[in-house]
């Protein structure tokens, strides 16, 4: 049975039933936090010339001695994702990934291509990860024909999810959830799971948005090392990008569990401190970005 969903907006790229996923999961291979790799024949490559960062949706990629970019587009009435990098043993490789496969396996978002004459695949897991423009959300593992490289990656285009920050942001989200398990709003989590749907810092605070059970939102302000909650009103807006994905702190549940797809988030250790969860269950189609982010 395939499931489906929108959020909150007409999206880009269409993807695969809950079914697929489970078919495809494999183990996900272990991804250093770095984006230095070693691999064979590396120091007879010139390092590959950096892009210009796409303005489309996408992701960039960056590794010790590679490039790479996905940029999501639609071509007459068709959502394609368009591969290009260069610094590969195999030199510049250009590829077209199929987005009818499931987008999520194994706690990871993962692409696959089979077009000749290169095998390639990208998978990408949210952990924090260390470049020369520094720290990056994901890492990232690229493989060419049979050679694997290792590096980095972020989002691109103008409106890129909020949770692209989640490394700068975990620190506040971390006291904002403990200060509510030892305090007055430890009444509130009695109604249920705390869940951060959005998240965002300027110069003076940090705001992180929770749902917690069926109460409804409510706003962390942390400020000069206090978090204050206030009551987030019915008729208050969303926040850009709000529960798009939300953030399920200290476990990953099972794929399908309450209508989401899961990805795992760790930190830069690699020990699991959480999940991102995708809306499977809205109307609409699911997709991997708004057609806003191209906007």
């Amino acid at each position: 049975m395939t499931i489906i969903s929108r959020p909150h907006a007409v999206r880009l790229i269409t993807i695969a039933a809950l079914g697929l996923l489970a078919s495809a999961c494999v183990t996900a291979p272990e991804l250093r936090p770095s984006s230095l790799i070693d691999h064979p024949e590396a120091g007879d490559r010139d390092p590959a010339p950096r892009p210009a960062r796409p303005g489309s949706a996408g992701y960039e990629i960056e590794g010790g001695d590679f490039h790479a970019r996905i940029v999501f587009r639609e071509i007459r009435g068709r959502a394609v994702a368009q591969f290009d990098g260069a610094g590969f043993a195999a030199g510049a490789v250009e590829s077209e990934f199929d987005l009818d496969q499931a987008w999520i396996r194994a706690g990871a978002r993962v692409y696959d291509s089979a077009e000749p004459p290169h095998h390639v695949s990208v998978r990408l897991s949210v952990q924090p990860c260390e470049t020369a423009h520094g720290v990056w959300p994901r890492t990232a593992l690229v493989t060419v024909g049979r050679r694997d490289y290792r590096g980095c990656a972020r989002e691109t285009g103008p409106h890129p999810s909020w949770t692209e920050n989640l490394p700068e942001l975990m620190p506040a989200i971390t006291q904002c959830l403990a200060s509510a398990r030892n305090s007055s709003m430890a009444f509130v989590r009695g109604s249920g799971s705390a869940h951060v749907i959005h998240a965002g810092a300027d110069e003076e605070q940090t705001r992180v948005r929770l749902r917690v059970g069926e109460t409804g939102r409510w706003d962390c302000v942390v400020r000069q090392g206090r978090a204050d909650f206030t009551v987030v009103s019915e008729r208050a807006g969303e926040a850009p990008g709000e529960g798009d994905p939300s953030f399920i702190p200290g476990h990953m549940p099972a794929d399908g569990e309450g209508c989401y797809l899961y990805e795992a988030v760790r930190d830069d250790s690699g020990a699991l401190i959480g999940a991102l969860a995708h809306d499977v269950c809205g109307p609409g189609a699911i997709a991997l970005t708004r057609l806003d982010r191209l906007n």
